[in-house]
């Protein structure tokens, strides 16, 4: 995620899964918006699946390092009280999901 031009207060972030939905991620993040559709090259879409039944990323997307591959999005604006939600709704806390920044 890299912070907007100008704004200080607004990280841009690359939404993937069910985050491109954009009513669950209007709910989710009432203070962010969508910019625009985009593509992530060297990177392949995948979903966790964990045998850990403590696991509590099992089911979540993710990207995964892998040349020639793309994987489809969109580019969101993200504020930091939507970004403390979000990573709240994905368990990254727990440390079983990690956000990347770029």
């Amino acid at each position: 995620m890299k912070k907007w031009a100008g704004e200080s207060s607004v990280t841009l972030y690359f939404a993937i899964g069910s985050n491109m939905l954009r009513r669950q991620f209007r709910e989710r993040c009432p203070h962010s918006s969508y910019l625009c559709n985009g593509s992530l090259h060297g990177y392949k879409f995948a979903i966790v699946v964990s045998d850990d039944p403590e696991c509590s990323a099992s089911g979540y997307a993710t990207v995964l390092p892998q040349e020639g591959d793309v994987v489809p999005g969109v580019l969101c604006t993200l504020t930091p009280d939507d970004e403390k939600i979000l990573d709240s709704k994905e368990d990254v806390a727990k440390g079983d999901y990690k956000s990347r920044r770029t």
